[in-house]
């Protein structure tokens, strides 16, 4: 039995336009985040998805809905994005003020600094690959969409093919862009092969 799966950044949100930490904080999506999100639906017509799951949070639901609006969108709260804690909400310039490495943080170029309730790198991962496990468990469809967020997916992205985070964070997964991972069961369990990595195209388009 194998599926394919199609996991999506949602489009670029108001807290992406104003740098700011976003994590579990809930932004809606800008005016060119709805355009984006209007490509991603052009783009994705063809994909074939039966089943969509998308992280609860605004910007997340809103891309799910403009570009799957014939679906049933089913909420996962393990699809949320990295945890950022006592940054959650905030302005990157205000973060700066209260913490040197915070600019890195925020860019990916560090794992970690001294925050409370920053989420680990490690815990991340392991969430990513239980919420991932989970629907292909429990779905029979085999053409599957999920919408969630940019260090949620280069963590799940990491935990499926043994790159250090620090690596896939190389990879450019901008808002909209599209990975495809195959998945294939057997009695071994689940196999993955990543198709791709962070195919924006669609965004040209226009």
């Amino acid at each position: 039995m194998g599926k394919r799966i199609v996991i999506i950044r949602h489009a670029k949100s108001k807290g992406n336009e104003e740098y700011r930490f976003q994590g579990n904080s809930d932004t809606p999506l800008s005016d060119l985040g709805l355009k984006q999100a209007g490509l991603l639906r052009e783009r994705v017509q063809s994909l074939g998805i039966e089943a969509v799951y998308c992280s609860p949070l605004m910007r997340a639901r809103q891309t799910a809905e403009i570009a799957f609006s014939c679906l049933k969108i089913t909420e996962n709260q393990d699809l949320v994005e990295r945890g950022f804690g006592a940054f959650d909400g905030i302005l990157l310039d205000d973060a700066k003020k209260l913490h040197a490495d915070a600019d890195d943080l925020y860019h990916g170029r560090i794992e970690h600094i001294e925050l409370t309730g920053l989420e680990s790198i490690r815990d991340l991962q392991e969430r990513s690959f239980r919420a991932f496990q989970n629907i292909l468990d429990n779905e029979n469809a085999e053409r599957i969409a999920i919408v969630s967020h940019g260090m949620w997916i280069r963590g799940l992205l990491s935990r499926l093919s043994s790159v250090p985070f620090s690596e896939m964070m190389k990879n450019r997964v901008t808002t909209t862009a599209i990975s495809f991972v195959n998945a294939s069961c057997s009695g071994n369990g689940w196999e993955f092969e990543i198709e791709e990595i962070g195919n924006a195209a669609h965004l040209s388009m226009d």
